[in-house]
């Protein structure tokens, strides 16, 4: 079938307002979430959602997503529709959600015990077909969570101005923040408790946290095993550093007093119930997609330990095996230079637009001028508009951060700017004057993190990637949600 010219894509497209997330990846691990995009379901039976029509531009460890605004607000709408007509059903889909990831961290850990390669390569595959359709079936049930991104704050705030009342931002913060610590917080504070003391905790202990906690900073693209001995130069770092270990530890005692804030707030405010509700479920959403990161870090580090296995057994190369789509792996030894040769083509460049269940693939020229045509509709002036996060104004020096490879940019002071950001990133978040991202609403980790250290943050500001580079000096305007270049 020939593709579809740019301009005839861009005469169907013309009326579409993109919204741009980006991130380092890998595509054997992101295809989870990327075929999800295709199709939501509920109760494990198919909806009529998707994020379509979309563009993806792959290019080295790197990828830029384009979903439709409109149709991701569609989808958010619905779903808090139903919650209103129906209260509770977003906390009853999540319950069920978690009940299935037990059963999903049951195959992790049988996997994590088994020898791969004492497999016989029918059983191999049909082992990793049973992992991936439970990876792929809970992205499934999740993947609506981030239609909230571009309608969470105007339902917040439609609901506030129904209810009549006048909050600050920092009350809304509150209001919509979590209540149970997030999973980086609850292994910092185990961390915590094995450096109480003045003694090296046992080699028992510490294998222990190792084991539980072994992929808490991989994303799609780094999938690294930690060990003991990484946790135990964590805890000498803490010993060394005793004000900023009660610092921590208060931010995140501070996360079990927010009920009681909450509670207190809202009788002293004489909030309206559909209002507490409401911010109840942004809360809970928050608290979803913290749980979906984790089950998704702990899903990448399996996929490693098959893919490394499958490498051994087809002669390719560990990152050729990676740019191959989590689906192909079945063919793997059958079609293993066919799959060789779209892994190198993948690695120069790879344009993916979905358009009414079709999908095309361009490659070379061709995708990266469709690519280019999709960042021009992003694209801003010098004055970027999002969401204040955390009040303040601060100058500085601009450091885009795209992967874990650009984190030795950052000297302290600088303005952190990134597409989003997750759990790996807040070592450098705590020594940023300000974070910029792309990405998120008043619930994105972006927007948790900077309240809980106190830092300027502009979140969803939409073409930050694009308008600013390496060096720039902006100022952070995170009263007024402005970004712009001095």
């Amino acid at each position: 079938m020939p593709l579809p010219s740019l301009p005839a894509i861009q005469k169907r497209l013309e009326h579409v307002r993109w919204y741009k997330q980006g991130g380092a990846v890998k595509p054997l691990t992101v295809s989870y979430p990327g075929r999800a995009c295709l199709g939501f379901t509920m109760h494990g039976k198919k909806t009529r959602f998707n994020y379509t029509p979309f563009g993806w531009y792959l290019k080295g460890d790197y990828f830029d997503v384009y979903f439709p605004r409109d149709g991701m607000h569609r989808i958010a709408q619905w779903y808090y529709h139903e919650e209103l007509r129906r209260p509770e059903f977003i906390v009853n889909l999540k319950r069920q959600w978690e009940q299935r990831t037990k059963l999903f961290f049951s195959q992790i850990r049988a996997i994590e015990h088994t020898d791969l390669r004492l497999l016989a390569t029918k059983d191999l595959l049909s082992l990793f077909h049973i992992f991936s359709k439970s990876m792929d079936a809970l992205w499934r049930e999740a993947i609506f969570l981030d239609a909230f991104d571009v309608s969470g704050e105007e339902i917040l705030e439609n609901e506030r101005t129904r209810a009549g009342v006048t909050l600050s931002n920092s009350e809304l913060a509150l209001l919509t923040a979590p209540v149970v610590l997030s999973t980086l917080q609850r292994e910092r504070q185990e961390l915590f408790a094995l450096a109480a003391g003045r003694k090296k905790p046992d080699d028992a202990r510490l294998r222990h946290h190792a084991d539980k906690y072994h992929w808490i900073y991989n994303d799609y693209a780094v999938i690294k095993r930690l060990d003991g001995n990484f946790f135990l130069r964590a805890i000498r770092s803490l010993r060394r550093h005793p004000k900023k270990w009660r610092e921590e530890a208060a931010t995140i005692a501070m996360v079990g007093r927010n009920a009681e804030a909450k509670r207190r707030l809202i009788r002293v405010k004489r909030l309206p119930s559909r209002f507490v509700h409401i911010c109840h479920l942004l809360a809970t959403l928050a608290s979803w997609r913290d749980l979906r990161k984790s089950m998704n870090q702990q899903g990448n580090a399996t996929v490693q330990l098959f893919a490394c296995e499958f490498a051994r057994r087809s002669g390719l190369a560990l990152r050729e095996v990676e740019y191959c789509w989590w689906w192909e792996i079945r063919d793997l030894l059958t079609r293993t230079h066919e799959l060789k040769r779209l892994a190198h083509a993948r690695m120069k460049g790879l344009l993916i637009f979905g358009y009414r269940a079709k999908n095309y693939f361009y490659y070379g020229n061709d995708g990266r001028r469709f690519h280019q045509y999709l960042e021009s509709c992003i694209a801003v002036g010098d004055t970027i508009q999002g969401r204040s996060a955390y009040p303040g104004v601060v100058r500085g020096a601009a450091k885009i951060i795209l992967t874990q490879n650009d984190f030795k940019k950052m000297k302290r002071g600088d303005i952190l700017v990134a597409p989003n950001t997750r759990p790996e990133y807040v070592p450098i978040m705590k020594i940023a004057s300000a974070i910029v991202s792309e990405e998120g609403g008043l619930t994105c980790h972006s927007a948790i993190v900077a309240r809980e250290l106190k830092i300027p943050a502009v979140v969803g500001a939409q073409g930050a990637i694009t308008s600013l580079k390496d060096g720039d000096r902006i100022e952070v305007d995170a009263v007024h949600g402005v970004v712009k270049k001095i």
